[in-house]
């Protein structure tokens, strides 16, 4: 059920081709480790690249397929399949809202990966060459921070490789005959908090997307941080007729992975043994993260993905160098207390366990208090 996920690509896709190679990537398969013996009979050269092949396995680790992905899939899959035949206009779509590192861009790649693959392997007549031009059934793009509607027909024609020459216009109607052409049904937008209709240009943009929308007949996912906050919704307006935008897509909630009830627990213990299973180390005991230090993990990366995901990486890497060195190659809660993760995840850390020792100096105090008072 939490079998490992390996992200494919290195680079984020900027044109179909990259995309295509992306969908296409053969999965990763599990390295099948000598025995400790042979490991140390390798040679220098052998066994750098033993090594080097076993930090590739570790740096892909992303995300596993666990029941939060499992539910998005089908809501998307439910989405396209409810706008297979709609008629011309704007369609429903979908935004999946969340704070940053939580692992919402990544699954969302995952799920269309998916999509594309169910689609090669049951259709596979729909990719056969045609003259002209080839089925793209996903687009995916990644917004910045000063994205306008020019630069993002811009990105669009990028990636469908269709020329911009002439006025904004001339791209437009390029543009729309190539997702036409190209039969296009899902349009994948990440960060999209960036289309902030509080400014000129992101409302702007925010306008031209819905116009994309209405004339392609895509359907779109898109992915941002806090988008429920954001003034995406209502379009910067504050009032019901401005909100075209909220009458269009359905808000998904990515939130962090919580550990409160035993369901919860269940879900996140799943989730690192999913990462756990893909971990190529010598001494390291299976399953030994996902019995004794979930909770610890937890609290390291608050519940998010990438800082979760970074602190296996860099322990994995760290007890390959130690194994050289003489000692163990396995990851103990020692060894990640030695991991810096990003700046946010510390401080928060540092924070949690200020919080955890106040309580227990208070808790000391408390029961100190208790017994000085009872009776001799």
């Amino acid at each position: 059920m939490h079998s490992p996920a390996s992200h494919p690509g290195v680079f984020e896709p900027r044109r179909k081709e990259e995309w295509t190679d992306y969908v296409l990537a053969p999965e990763l398969a599990q390295l099948v480790l000598p025995s400790w013996q042979e490991y140390q009979a390798m040679d220098e050269v052998t066994r750098y690249r033993f090594n080097r092949d076993r930090d590739a396995q570790h740096s892909a680790l992303v995300l596993a397929w666990t029941p939060r992905v499992a539910y998005f899939d089908e809501q998307i899959s439910l989405r396209l399949r409810a706008n297979m035949r709609a008629p011309a206009g704007a369609r429903q779509c979908m935004l999946i809202s969340g704070p940053g590192t939580v692992g919402k861009s990544t699954m969302v790649k995952m799920i269309a990966r998916k999509y594309e693959l169910t689609l090669r392997r049951f259709e596979p007549e729909l990719f056969e060459e045609r003259p002209g031009c080839d089925f793209v059934p996903v687009v995916y793009l990644t917004l910045d921070d000063n994205i306008t509607p020019k630069k993002f027909s811009k990105a669009l024609a990028r990636y469908l490789h269709v020329p911009v020459s002439g006025d904004q216009s001339d791209v437009d109607d390029r543009v729309l005959d190539m997702l036409k052409s190209t039969g296009c049904r899902l349009l994948a937008i990440d960060d999209a908090h960036f289309l902030d209709c509080t400014r000129r240009d992101g409302a702007a943009t925010n306008d031209h997307v819905k116009f994309l929308a209405n004339c392609s007949g895509v359907t779109i996912v898109g992915t941002g941080v806090e988008l429920q906050d954001s003034a995406l919704l209502d379009e910067g307006t504050g009032n019901a007729r401005g909100r075209q935008t909220a009458g269009r897509f359905s808000l998904h909630e990515f939130a962090p992975f919580s550990v409160v009830t035993p369901e919860q627990a269940r879900e996140w213990i799943g989730v690192v043994q999913g990462l756990e299973q893909a971990l190529a180390l010598y001494h390291h005991e299976p399953g030994s993260l996902a019995r004794r230090h979930w909770r610890y993990l937890h609290e390291r990366a608050l519940g998010r993905m990438a800082p979760l995901a970074d602190i296996i990486k860099q322990s994995a890497c760290l007890a390959i160098s130690r194994g050289q060195e003489g000692g163990r190659e396995e990851i103990t809660r020692e060894l990640m207390d030695e991991i810096i993760l990003d700046h946010w995840s510390t401080l928060e850390y540092a924070e949690f366990r200020e919080v955890q020792a106040r309580k227990a100096r208070a808790g000391r105090q408390h029961k100190k208090g208790r017994n000085r008072a009872a009776p001799a």
